[in-house]
């Protein structure tokens, strides 16, 4: 759960699965604890966009690895035809 959402006293989520558009939103409550908000995380984990970015490159490149594959495959068809 990326921390911009998380905002006291509570906030909502909700989730989709396959072909569903919308779902159920839940509710939930922030209790407080011991966090202090001076004290900073060494390893940060990613941010959702950073996480996106690298999902994109690397579907990006194999789209392009494929689109190559393509491109000889047809180069090789064309020639049979001739």
């Amino acid at each position: 759960m990326p921390e911009e959402v998380i905002h006291a006293p509570n906030f909502t989520v909700s989730c989709y699965c396959g072909d569903r558009i919308t779902t159920n939103e839940v509710r939930v409550d922030i209790v407080s604890s011991g966090y202090t908000e001076k004290i900073v995380n060494q390893n940060p984990t990613p941010s959702v966009m950073d996480q996106a970015n690298a999902l994109f490159k690397k579907y990006a490149l194999i789209c392009n690895s494929i689109l190559q594959d393509c491109g000889k495959i047809k180069d090789e068809i064309n020639k049979e035809v001739k």
